[in-house]
């Protein structure tokens, strides 16, 4: 989202990709981990989106390599915080039950 808001290409790694080798890894965080990193990511995603105006979400970005939709990529942002969160809620529903 900065650097949408900066005007500049927005470098796409493989999020997913990344997330899944973290899991195959036994890469696990404590509640109060994920709770910080939760805080403390989720108000930077925050900031740089309150940024955003409708002139930077009008138009179009370089994102990975293509162009996008401005308020496309700005979707995508929330949709990726959204899986985590249904991740989130799912680990926490089986916890409750266990």
């Amino acid at each position: 989202m900065r650097a949408m808001a900066a005007g500049e290409p927005i470098v796409v790694g493989p999020i997913h990709a990344l997330n899944a080798e973290q899991a195959a890894l036994g890469v696990v965080a404590t509640p109060d981990e994920v709770v910080e990193l939760l805080n403390s990511n989720g108000e930077i995603l925050a900031s740089a989106m309150r940024t955003l105006t409708e002139h930077h979400l009008a138009g179009e970005v370089d994102f990975g390599g293509e162009r996008t939709l401005a308020a496309e990529v700005a979707e995508i942002a929330i949709a990726h915080v959204e899986e985590h969160l249904a991740s989130i809620r799912a680990v926490a529903e089986a916890d409750r039950q266990a």
